[in-house]
């Protein structure tokens, strides 16, 4: 992950193509408390649908870095999720 962050993962569903999820059970900064992410892909008469749901939950302390924060990270999944976009429609059109 960005920042050097490491997370001991776990997984809690894998359906190959079509759903998978995940949660960390510890992280390498004291920031996060909880932190989890769920994917979904869904066949559409166009072509398919991901929804993707993530979760954080700060540590106490971190509470006010992370409001804070919530613009830039709002920037960066719009980021992630414009160049996925760009990636799936070049190898999959």
């Amino acid at each position: 992950m960005r920042a050097g962050l490491v997370g001991d993962e776990e997984f809690l569903a894998w359906e190959p193509n079509s759903h998978f999820a995940f949660r960390f059970n510890a992280c390498s900064t004291k920031a996060i408390a909880a932190f989890a992410e769920d994917y979904r892909v869904v066949q559409t008469p166009g072509g398919s649908r991901l929804t993707w749901t993530v979760a954080q939950k700060p540590h106490r302390l971190a509470r006010p870095a992370l409001v804070l924060g919530l613009p830039a990270m709002k920037l960066t999944f719009k980021w992630f999720l414009a160049n996925l976009r760009r990636y799936t429609d070049k190898r999959y059109a």
